[in-house]
């Protein structure tokens, strides 16, 4: 008669050594994820922190620029006797000129934001406004010689009014120019007086 051989085995010990090897590579997996994943943060951080410092350094170099540009214009601009305003479709004031601020009796820094109507008052700020629509509706510059209370003074200026269609993020902008013709008005009103006197005694 054949033998036959029983043995009991413990399921425990005999997976003992797979389970062994099965929590090692799920720990080896789980680290690894790990640390895939802290490269991956990292990554992103220092690519975030390099795009930071690229934009960073493109604003400091367009700021710069932008103040070169705004000094030299105002070199150009406050060494002119012409009244210089840039202004919005609300009549914020974006830029002006040393004339104008002499002129108003008021300084460059205490215009620039504010209203039309704080540099010329309120009726000239009104009749300037109507002409500035009158522009921007028809994209083309305008000149009048104007009677203008300024500085508490009537006088008489050549104004030109230009649309200026963008400057960076600001649209439908208008330039004011304006000089001073009050004595050549005076002279021309002299010779007229001069000229009607001269035909009267003929």
């Amino acid at each position: 008669q054949g033998w036959v051989l029983a043995q009991q085995v413990n399921a425990g010990e005999a997976l003992a050594g797979a389970n062994e090897r099965r929590a090692f590579l799920l720990a080896t997996l789980s680290l690894l994820l790990v640390a895939i994943a802290a490269l991956a943060v990292a990554a992103w951080r220092h690519g975030s922190s390099v795009r930071a410092r690229h934009q960073a350094d493109e604003l400091r170099e367009k700021a710069a620029k932008l103040q070169r540009r705004t000094d030299l214009l105002h070199t150009i601009t406050d060494n002119l006797d012409v009244l210089t305003v840039l202004v919005d479709r609300d009549q914020h004031v974006i830029f002006t000129n040393e004339a104008t601020a002499s002129t108003a009796r008021s300084s460059i820094a205490s215009m620039i934001g504010g209203k039309l109507s704080g540099i010329f008052g309120h009726a000239t700020a009104v009749l300037l406004g109507d002409l500035g629509d009158d522009v921007r509706r028809q994209r083309l510059p305008l000149h009048r010689v104007l009677p203008l209370t300024i500085g508490g003074a009537l006088k008489s200026f050549q104004v030109s009014l230009i649309p200026v269609e963008r400057i960076g993020e600001r649209r439908q902008l208008v330039l004011l120019v304006m000089s001073d013709v009050t004595e050549l008005k005076v002279a021309e009103q002299e010779h007229a007086d001069l000229l009607r006197e001269l035909v009267g005694k003929l």
